[in-house]
Order: C-alpha cells, then sequence, then structure tokens
C-alpha cells in the first residue's frame, strides 16, 4: 500500500503491477470454484454464509500477499 505510505503515485502503480497476476490467481482461487458449485450444490440460506468464509480467506490471502512490509517475526524481536 505504497499511497497509504506516502509513497509516489509511482510507487503505487510499480506495486500493482508486480502484485496484480498473483492477486488475480488468488480470487480465482478462491472464488471460481464457489461460483461454479455452489448454486447446484448448496442451499440457498448456506449461499450467503459461506460467500462470506470464501471473502475472509481472500482478504487474509490478499492481507498476506500485499504485506511487504517486515514483521517483528522476520527483525528478529518478536520470536
Amino acid at each position: 500500500m505504497p499511497l497509504l505510505r506516502g509513497e509516489s503515485l509511482a510507487a503505487a502503480v510499480d506495486a500493482a503491477r508486480r502484485s496484480l497476476g498473483r492477486l488475480m490467481l488468488l480470487e480465482a482461487a478462491c472464488f471460481a470454484p464457489y461460483n461454479l458449485f455452489a448454486f447446484r450444490l448448496l442451499p440457498l440460506p448456506l449461499r450467503a454464509p459461506v460467500q462470506s468464509l470464501i471473502a475472509l480467506f481472500f482478504s487474509v490471502g490478499l492481507a498476506l500477499l500485499t504485506d511487504d512490509e517486515p514483521t517483528l517475526y522476520e527483525e528478529g524481536i518478536g520470536g
């Protein structure tokens, strides 16, 4: 998130170019199977909770994918 850290627009565009392919693969891996099978296999009351759970996993994956800051553990402070 270069823009949120006060970096330039060019840095944000560069970061997007580096991670866009991985982001699209992550999205396809999370939502494509759901969209292929949900309408046939999941009853209507379960569709929204299951999709919310998949969105949760996608959000966690997105955070891990875009986090390029070293963590305390990686710096040797937290573990």
